[in-house]
């Protein structure tokens, strides 16, 4: 069986994006024991839109341990911020 499915995921992220996050770069990493960790970088308009982005992923099934690595002004304006997560699709 296929251990990771990029149409999943993109599908879990989907549903919790707010309209003004935008996903600039995703990387996830399986561990050893199948643990997935998802590491990704939003530029959003402010702070609370990242965390409106953070806590819809903790809502959904598939997303735990959500929290933020970074963030700073970014170039075209707004804040561009890097998160880190557990990621476990649902079967």
């Amino acid at each position: 069986p296929r251990l990771f499915s990029w149409t999943v995921l993109l599908n879990h992220l989907g549903d919790a994006l707010p309209d003004n996050v935008r996903i600039t770069a995703l990387r996830p990493d399986v561990d050893r024991d199948g643990t997935i960790t998802v590491a990704m970088s939003v530029i959003a308009e402010s702070v609370e839109e990242i965390e409106s982005f953070m806590a819809n992923l903790e809502a959904s099934a598939a997303f735990s341990e959500v929290y933020p690595i970074d963030d700073a002004p970014a170039e075209t304006g707004g804040i561009r911020a890097s998160l880190k997560g557990k990621y476990a699709p649902t079967p």
